[in-house]
């Protein structure tokens, strides 16, 4: 296993104790989430920020929203911040192409697809098909290949 392959969408979630001391357990998504910025665990224009949008996927079908549409989403995402901050500069650079459209959509992919995604990406980079970013890699999460009007941003639980 190659060390892209070790970081390929597994996240550090350095900041999830912190994350988790700002719940108060009672909380609907969008309340989390603005709690974590009042804590200061995440930038305030992640708040309301006219093009990030986030997506959860469930049996029941998904959902798109301007903060993450399920205290989980938001808890995860919250907890390792520095690194989706990173991931959001560094893709910018590597796919000039996505980020002009200016659009930008975090994605919760699911677990029951989860092995099948971070395969794919890995058999796409070993065989040249689709481009391994490093740094990208490093920070747990990676850009959608098949995305082609945003940055769409894959994460894992």
């Amino acid at each position: 296993m190659s060390a892209a392959d070790e970081r390929l969408l597994r996240p550090r979630r350095a900041g999830l104790a912190a994350v988790t001391r700002a719940l108060r357990g009672d909380e609907l998504p969008a309340e989390a989430w603005e709690s974590f910025a009042t804590a200061g665990l995440i930038p305030d224009d992640w708040l309301q920020h006219p093009a990030r949008r986030y997506q959860w996927e469930a049996p029941t079908g998904g959902r798109i929203a301007y903060f993450p549409p399920t205290v989980e989403f938001a808890t995860y995402l919250a907890a390792d911040m520095r690194d989706a901050q990173t991931a959001e500069a560094v893709a910018r650079e590597a796919f000039p192409d996505l980020a002009a459209t200016g659009a930008i959509l975090w994605r919760l992919v699911p677990e029951n697809i989860l092995g099948s995604t971070r395969s794919m990406l890995s058999a796409g980079f070993r065989s040249g098909s689709m481009r391994a970013v490093e740094a990208l890699v490093d920070t747990g999460f990676y850009v959608d290949p098949m995305a082609s009007n945003a940055l769409v941003f894959l994460m894992a639980r």
